[in-house]
């Protein structure tokens, strides 16, 4: 069953610890179901679109458990654990584990095993590729809008985002990321910029 989002709000108000970083995430996660339920009209999407609407809301809720006593967060590398913390959160809460999922493979442009240990990440070394295209696209979807430094929000055009991933991944990553674009196209990120009044670099 489909989460409410009356439910899904009731869970980032639970787990947030103020109701700053409640406003920040929980903006940015509603953000996101924006985007991709915009490419899924727009590109006439066959996908499960109440799941990638309820997928993107609770995508990050694992950033919560990330702060310490102080409200201060992890840094660096130790930031990739909030889709491990976000799958056990939604897992206590008794969600499907197609949202568990979802969180775990959200990370990146989906994570081998390989990139794990060659990145030298933080996290058990496993497989956190997306497995379906409802968990690829809400990963797609993410990277048009970011939580930058955790004090703002702001969009990513399509062409910040390749160059970002290219510069800090290579080639290779610049591929996966075309390939997104290829299979989802791109969203119209004035529209939400505007709605939100948030900036797109």
């Amino acid at each position: 069953m489909t989460p409410t989002f009356e439910r899904i709000e009731v869970i980032h108000k639970t787990h947030a610890p103020s109701e700053f970083l409640f406003g920040l995430v929980f903006t940015h996660c509603q953000i996101v179901a924006e985007i991709a339920q915009q490419l899924i009209k727009d590109n006439d999407l066959k996908v499960n679109k109440d799941f990638v609407v309820a997928a993107c809301r609770l995508h990050d809720v694992g950033y919560y458990p990330l702060f310490d006593g102080r409200g201060v967060i992890k840094r660096g590398k130790a930031q990739i654990q909030h889709a491990i913390a976000g799958a056990a959160t939604l897992k206590a809460e008794g969600l499907p584990e197609e949202y568990w999922n979802a969180c775990l493979h959200h990370i990146g442009l989906g994570l081998s095993a390989e990139d794990v240990v060659s990145q030298e990440l933080p996290i058990p070394e496993k497989d956190y590729r997306p497995t379906t295209a409802e968990e690829r696209l809400v990963m797609y979807a993410d990277k048009f809008h970011s939580k930058e430094k955790l004090s703002h929000l702001v969009f990513n055009s399509y062409e910040w985002y390749e160059n970002f991933v290219t510069e800090k991944f290579g080639q290779h990553n610049a591929q996966k990321w075309h390939d997104l674009a290829q299979e989802f196209g791109k969203p119209n990120l004035e529209i939400l910029a505007k709605k939100y009044n948030q900036e797109i670099r």
